[in-house]
């Protein structure tokens, strides 16, 4: 935020497992937006009003922007989960056309 000169704050916030949309329906609380970590990624999915193009090919979102009551929902890890693939790569063999990202289940 500092480096680009916005006027926010970023702090950190403990939310349940289906509480999310409580957020929603309060009006966001005054955020300008948020990121969230699993297990809410699918959660605010479905509360999203608005995905972008990588967010809707995931299937989840772990950043969304609050712009007049209505979220955009978007996913970062994608983008992330591909610059570590492109920067340990150093054969010149055709790169992986899917990869797999694992998920901690509790029983």
């Amino acid at each position: 935020l500092d480096e680009r000169g916005l006027d926010l704050q970023y702090r950190a916030a403990r939310v349940r497992a289906g509480d999310l949309g409580d957020l929603k329906r309060a009006g966001s609380g005054g955020l300008a937006g948020f990121n969230v970590t699993a297990p809410l990624k699918e959660e605010a999915l479905a509360l999203c009003d608005d995905l972008t193009p990588v967010a809707a090919a995931v299937g989840a979102v772990n950043v969304v922007r609050v712009q007049e009551g209505r979220w955009q929902g978007h996913n970062s890890d994608a983008g992330a989960v591909e610059a570590v693939l492109r920067a340990i790569r150093i054969t010149d063999t055709p790169p992986p056309q899917s990869a797999v990202v694992m998920e901690r289940v509790t029983a």
